[in-house]
């Protein structure tokens, strides 16, 4: 029991010294290496229709090619979500808006809408807010 209360305070006491873990008072730099963000798990990946995943390509090929044409560097994309909608798709793209320790999180406003019309042809993207 003495070895379980040392033990514990000891604990207390290593974690009161460490560097907090507060995400405000950390830099939130990108890391060093080059970056790559898996946009789907292959469990998601494997959930998916095919048309689902044809207007996820479709959608990812397109913000790919804005980038490329603004001369901007390529967005890092964390995460898709494609729905069905009248006109066709609309596919929700979500970008890395920050870095914590090196993990891609999200923020607010870095993400865009694809619409996709039926025959698969890009009618707009919407930007963020």
């Amino acid at each position: 029991m003495r070895h379980l209360i040392l033990t514990f305070f000891l604990s207390v006491a290593a974690g009161c010294m460490s560097e907090g873990t507060y995400t405000a008072s950390r830099p939130q730099t990108e890391p060093t290496f080059e970056p790559w963000v898996p946009s789907l798990s292959p469990k998601q990946a494997q959930a998916l229709s095919p048309e689902e995943a044809k207007a996820i390509l479709v959608a990812r090929a397109a913000v790919e090619a804005q980038a490329k044409a603004a001369a901007s560097p390529q967005p890092v994309i964390l995460s898709f979500r494609a729905d069905r909608a009248d006109e066709g798709w609309r596919v929700f793209v979500q970008f890395v808006g920050f870095w914590d320790e090196g993990r891609a999180d999200a923020a607010p406003g870095y993400f865009c809408t694809v619409v996709i019309d039926k025959n698969w042809t890009v009618q707009k993207i919407v930007g963020g807010a």
